[in-house]
């Protein structure tokens, strides 16, 4: 998918095409459709800072390349019932614009893989600690990517995370879901970060 003439086509990329890039509530899977908006906005390295898991700085993710991004955040409405496990709680796709490729394949294994698989164990918020971080790799997309699943557990019980990162010349795409209890099919995931991949690539082309 990340060929010469893609590649060169995001180097235009400005911050203000981030926008257009993330799943709005249509471009989701049917199982999503009825999730309703949680957060969306630029992505700048102070916010990415405090609000990501990772233990990172702003001036860290720019001495990594990171230059911004872009969030759109989608929650399930609350359940009279209460939540089932193996429910979907949440679905967001990100898309963060770094200084080059190298940066962006850097991005996806020396901090995305390893600082999670490095979690296990540590306190994300209060009562809460990573039970397991395991890598995989997805199905679907076309460019260079990797998975994992992120499994957390506290007093309310457990929530799992599962999450793709790929490529598109020097853009990361985010897709990830939350599912209560157990990591859910892979192929929820999945299917939300080919989706990701075919809208950011339309909007770098100019489609």
């Amino acid at each position: 998918m990340t060929t010469n003439f893609l590649y060169r086509a995001t180097e235009s990329i400005t911050e203000e095409d981030l926008a257009w890039m993330p799943l709005e509530q249509p471009d989701l899977p049917p199982e999503f459709r009825g999730f309703r908006s949680l957060r969306e906005g630029p992505l700048d390295n102070e916010t990415m800072a405090k609000q990501s898991v990772l233990n990172r700085t702003a001036d860290d993710l720019q001495r990594l390349g990171r230059i911004t991004g872009h969030l759109k955040e989608f929650a399930a409405s609350a359940s009279p019932e209460g939540i089932a496990p193996g429910s979907s709680l949440a679905v967001a796709t990100v898309v963060h614009l770094f200084r080059d490729g190298e940066s962006v394949s850097n991005w996806m294994e020396e901090v995305f893989r390893k600082e999670f698989e490095a979690s296990i164990g540590d306190e994300v918020a209060p009562g809460y600690r990573v039970e397991s971080a395991e890598s995989f790799a997805p199905k679907g997309l076309a460019s260079e990517t990797i998975g994992m699943e992120v499994m957390q557990r506290g007093p309310a019980g457990g929530a799992s995370s599962t999450v793709v990162d790929f490529r598109v010349g020097r853009l990361l795409g985010v897709a990830y879901t939350i599912t209560a209890g157990e990591p859910g099919e892979k192929s929820s995931v999945e299917d939300v970060a080919a989706a990701l991949e075919r809208k950011m690539v339309r909007v770098v082309l100019g489609a």
